[in-house]
């Protein structure tokens, strides 16, 4: 797995979604954010998609609207539809 960090604002109201699992049901997060680059070196925006499923992530997504600036560190994984992050490590 490759770890990123990315800087960058939200392209929308970041949203709730359950799963069911074996074990019962799971409770993520998911939303986009849009990196421009770096501050002397701004390009067209990279919007990635972000999911994360603990404790953390369910009181953080009533802050998480459009526009927010966030700071995101996790894994990449590749899905059918691009390049997203699932956050691997504690907040």
């Amino acid at each position: 797995m490759n770890r990123i960090t990315v800087l960058g604002n939200l392209c929308a109201d970041a949203e709730r979604f359950d799963v069911e699992t074996r074990n019962g049901n799971s409770s993520y997060v998911s939303f986009f954010v849009a990196d421009y680059g770096t501050p002397t070196k701004k390009g067209d925006p990279l919007a990635l998609e972000v999911h994360f499923s603990n404790d953390v992530a369910l009181k953080l997504l009533p802050d998480l609207k459009k526009g927010k600036e966030v700071l995101v560190d996790g894994f990449l994984v590749e899905k059918s539809a691009g390049i997203g992050i699932t956050i691997g490590v504690a907040v």
